[in-house]
């Protein structure tokens, strides 16, 4: 083979792995995004269903992010999703996933675990984001988060799951926010 063809199919590979990654990473965060974590959720949830296994799944929006936008800017914004994106991946087991969703909305997902465990790790996970400063490099800037948490139900299908998550998580904003909320 030419040495150029050489480098021409190695570039065409690269590229190749950039675009699987772009398919399935968060440009912003890095972390996985939502195509990334409903092949996740789908496939853990068959395991955990064939198994009788728990499963657990927590919904999360950081509070009054769009305020953070109009009166600090996007590039802040932006930070902000970066910083808390990384305090999400460091809290948390090596089996579960953290997706970033799309705007300021976030899941874990975390297989092999009850409620109450879960409970307590969305727990820390709230007090490491309420003591992290500064958030953007500005000291005055605080960053909270809303969480509705589920235990999957026996012969409850991925939808379900979801949108108890989510009721969870609204009714955790309705309540004053800055809370966690089981469903």
């Amino acid at each position: 083979m030419e040495p150029r063809a050489g480098a021409l199919l190695e570039r065409l590979r690269e590229q190749a792995e950039a675009y699987a990654r772009q398919a399935r990473e968060d440009a912003l965060t890095g972390l996985p995004n939502r195509r990334r974590f409903e092949e996740t959720l789908a496939r853990d949830l068959a395991l955990a269903r064939r198994g009788g296994r728990p499963l657990c799944l927590a919904l999360l929006d950081i509070d009054h992010f769009k305020r953070i936008n109009d009166t600090r800017s996007h590039t802040v914004g932006d930070q902000v999703l970066r910083e808390f994106g990384r305090l999400l991946a460091s809290q948390h087991r090596g089996s579960d996933l953290v997706a970033r969703l799309g705007g300021e909305e976030f899941a874990l997902l975390m297989p092999d675990i009850r409620l109450d465990e879960a409970l307590a790790a969305c727990e820390r996970l709230q007090a490491r984001v309420r003591a992290h400063r500064p958030w953007a490099g500005l000291d005055d800037l605080q960053v909270s988060f809303s969480l509705g948490l589920v235990e999957l139900r026996p012969g409850e299908c991925t939808e379900e799951l979801y949108r108890r998550a989510d009721a969870a998580l609204y009714q955790a904003k309705r309540a004053g926010r800055d809370r966690l909320q089981l469903g």
